[in-house]
């Protein structure tokens, strides 16, 4: 439900916000649930499992389009935001940058990236731009398999499928 857009996620806002390395419109980094609802009064709550399997407590709304999760630290609303997530096409960095970008684009813009993976994703992040992340997805009929994901060379046609903030 939360990559697809899905209509039961409230709308906050009508355009589409920037990214910065700590934000996306009105979803900050390390800000509490109290604050992100003074400027999004209607966020979807809900919980999202990670990797370990372990259930997070999660808000999300639909900014200019796109839908933007933040993992919270509990479910109360004194809880912090301690990653946040845009899934969708709309928000973008100064540089114009977000989902759909080509990795090649994004050296263009940050440098030579480096790159992990977990969990069968591919992430790359650059040093100039610390706190931001690119989930990528590899273009069909060039995957690679699990393990292999982050190895060199990185196909420059590589596409952003969200961006992702954490804390430095």
């Amino acid at each position: 439900m939360l990559t697809q857009g899905d209509a039961r996620i409230p709308a906050c806002g009508s355009g589409a916000p920037r990214i910065s390395g700590d934000s996306v419109g009105p979803f900050r980094l390390d800000e509490s649930i109290a604050e992100l609802k003074r400027a999004c009064p209607r966020l979807w709550y809900g919980w999202v499992g990670i990797s370990d399997g372990y259930a997070v407590p999660t808000v999300a709304a639909r900014l200019g389009g796109a839908t933007v999760v933040a993992l919270a630290s509990d479910s109360l609303e004194s809880a912090t935001l301690s990653k946040v997530e845009v899934m969708g096409p709309g928000p973008r960095t100064a540089e114009g940058l977000g989902v759909g970008s080509t990795l090649a684009q994004l050296e263009s813009a940050y440098g030579q990236p480096e790159a992990s993976q977990s969990d069968c994703e591919l992430r790359v992040w650059f040093a100039p731009r610390p706190g931001l992340a690119f989930h990528m997805v590899y273009p069909p009929g060039k995957g690679r398999e699990c393990g292999s994901l982050s190895d060199p060379p990185l196909p420059p046609d590589l596409r952003v499928r969200s961006v992702i903030l954490v804390s430095r």
